[in-house]
């Protein structure tokens, strides 16, 4: 996906602001929830997990920041705590 998009995140490096238009690229891999098991996350290991964030993060920090705050951070913690 990565590859895919890299050019295209170079307008908005520059001008300071974020593609939300990569948000459909994260569903469109259905990897969303990360090692949540159920609620149609994909209940990743561990490493598969860091191989995800690590190709993200080469590319590009700041989409790998709102990948990991939305899916390991909000969303592990309501997995862990909502009901």
């Amino acid at each position: 996906m990565m590859d895919e998009i890299d050019d295209k995140l170079v307008p908005h490096f520059e001008a300071g602001s974020f593609p939300f238009w990569v948000i459909d690229k994260f569903k469109a891999l259905k990897v969303n929830g990360l090692s949540i098991k159920g609620h149609g996350s994909p209940g990743l290991s561990t490493v598969e997990m860091g191989s995800i964030i690590f190709e993200i993060a080469k590319r590009d920090g700041s989409v790998a920041t709102f990948f990991l705050v939305h899916n390991a951070i909000g969303m592990a913690v309501i997995d862990a705590l909502g009901d």
